[in-house]
């Protein structure tokens, strides 16, 4: 099972060549409120007599691979919420990488059959390449350069003197239908 929360567009928009304090204490508080989703569920899970195992939304165990539990975006997609996109991140249909994943591993039967990929590509926008400070976003999504994502990551972190190896510019460029309704564009 996987759920997730949407980012903040006003907080989105103090991002504008490098993550700000109000990004980070953002971030860190969807996180929390994913954490704590995920918790809840689980604990709903076992009173129903399910086993359940809430996976952390943001904690990284290996540091050189930006390498957690498991891959929410993965889940995600599988389950159906959206595609990988070029910046490597899910693209939702309805809010792009402007959301933030948690996934709770049960053996709860769930609704709605098997779950499966959802059709979808990011079509002509290149927002996210563009935005990209480290240039680590290319074409296709499998090309993405995850060395040159962290060391941006890591030069922020000094930089910005923000403890988090967060950016935020690649995830504010990819917003989604919402965000082209707002700008009077056509979705993909």
């Amino acid at each position: 099972m996987v759920a997730g929360i949407a980012l903040s567009p006003p907080i989105l928009r103090t991002v504008v060549k490098a993550p700000t304090w109000t990004y980070y204490y953002h971030y860190r508080a969807v996180n929390f409120a994913l954490d704590q989703a995920a918790l809840a569920i689980a604990g709903e899970c076992s009173r129903m007599g399910y086993e359940a195992f809430p996976v952390p939304a943001s904690q990284i165990l290996d540091w050189d691979r930006l390498r957690a539990h498991l891959s929410h975006r993965e889940v995600a997609g599988l389950a159906g919420l959206g595609w990988r996109g070029r910046n490597n991140l899910l693209v939702n249909p309805e809010f792009g990488s402007q959301c933030r994943y948690v996934t709770v591993l049960t053996d709860l039967p769930l609704p709605g059959g098997t779950p499966g990929t959802k059709a979808g590509s990011c079509g002509d926008c290149r927002r996210c390449v563009a935005a990209c400070p480290a240039g680590a976003i290319h074409e296709d999504p499998g090309d993405f350069n995850l060395d040159k994502c962290a060391a941006q990551l890591r030069r922020f972190v000094k930089s910005e003197k923000i403890s988090a190896m967060i950016c935020g510019l690649c995830v504010k460029a990819c917003g989604g239908e919402r965000a082209a309704r707002k700008r009077g564009l056509q979705s993909d």
